[in-house]
């Protein structure tokens, strides 16, 4: 336990972590360089290149585990009969976002990996239509992050055609980059100037990748450390 706390703390430390000071490219992944926006396949449209995923999982885990589709099981077979087919929920996609606002403002999870999908790819996804028409300040019953009214809409109009990305295969430990945290805690209302990223030390290509990445993402060779 004493070890694993250890752990966490360097990762989350300043010695680890490099910031992203270009929200142009935070905001909009689609705007780096490698990456590609308009491939397709059978499935549809696909995006191949920097994401951004909400999760619950512990940051030690997600380094090392990575991320996998959750099927929860309604109702477990102990408490049913033999005859009663078993009902399962969740997502059989991995969901991630090219706009890291609109991954807060759409998510109810507690961290946000930046990950690299230049390898799986991901469908994009479309915004869903609301259910009702309403004033533009006014959220709908079923509100999902994307009706009329919300902030990443209305801040970045482009998530309206690039809803979500969905990853049909598991995204390994080595493809995440790391954790990103704000430098506020209070409500992210407005889009932020900087993002702390807590760099992975089992990403596939490296320190040396990562400061790479960072490069992509603050459109300089100067690394900004916290």
């Amino acid at each position: 336990m004493m070890r694993r706390w250890r752990q966490r703390r360097y990762l989350v430390s300043e010695s680890n972590t490099l910031l992203l000071t270009k929200p142009i490219f935070f905001q909009n992944t689609t705007l780096l360089e490698g990456t590609a926006p308009e491939s397709r396949d059978g499935r549809g449209r696909r995006f191949y290149g920097y994401a951004f995923l909400p999760d619950d999982q512990d940051i030690l885990d997600a380094f090392s585990k990575g991320f996998y589709p959750k099927y929860l099981e309604w109702f477990p077979r102990e408490l049913t009969d033999a005859s009663t087919p078993r009902r399962f929920g969740g997502s059989s996609t991995i969901q991630s976002y090219i706009c890291h606002y609109a991954a807060y403002q759409n998510s109810t999870h507690r961290n946000i990996y930046l990950v690299d999908l230049r390898e799986l790819g991901g469908i994009v996804k479309g915004a869903p239509n609301p259910p009702f028409p309403t004033h533009r300040n006014v959220r709908p019953a079923y509100y999902d992050g994307y009706r009329h009214g919300d902030l990443a809409f209305e801040r970045f109009p482009f998530t309206r055609e690039y809803h979500r990305l969905e990853t049909l295969a598991p995204v390994p430990g080595e493809a995440v980059i790391g954790m990103v945290t704000c430098f506020t805690s209070r409500l992210y209302i407005l889009p932020v100037a900087k993002l702390k990223l807590h760099i992975n030390p089992d990403y596939r290509q490296g320190l040396e990748g990562v400061r790479a990445i960072v490069d992509l993402f603050n459109g300089e060779s100067d690394w900004v450390m916290v």
